[in-house]
């Protein structure tokens, strides 16, 4: 059978490759290691950070509506109505999320 082709060539190529795989299982222990580490000291900052700025910014879009809604001069336009609504809205699922926020 020929080498240069098949499994031969296979068991071949580890033969003269073993030396860099052997260094590489090595170097993937220590980034694996490295990545874990890293990421038990900045998971919590990064998760604490992500919940208080999904609040701030659920309360400035719900500040935002709501001032847009009372800048409609005509109260009686269905455009105030849905506006208001959506304003409303806003509110109630920002009082949501700090409820499930402080609850759970």
């Amino acid at each position: 059978m020929n080498e240069a082709f098949g499994i031969g060539a296979y068991v071949n190529d580890l033969k003269l490759a073993w030396e860099v795989l052997v260094i590489m299982v090595f170097v993937s222990l220590i980034v694996t290691v490295t990545y874990i580490w890293l990421l038990k000291c900045a998971a919590k900052p990064i998760i604490y950070t992500s919940l208080l700025l999904i609040l701030l910014l659920g309360v400035g879009t719900g500040f935002y509506a709501y001032k847009e809604v009372m800048a409609i001069e005509d109260k009686t336009t269905d455009e105030y109505k849905i506006a208001l609504t959506g304003a409303i809205i806003i509110w109630v699922i920002v009082a949501l999320y700090l409820i499930f926020l402080c609850c759970f």
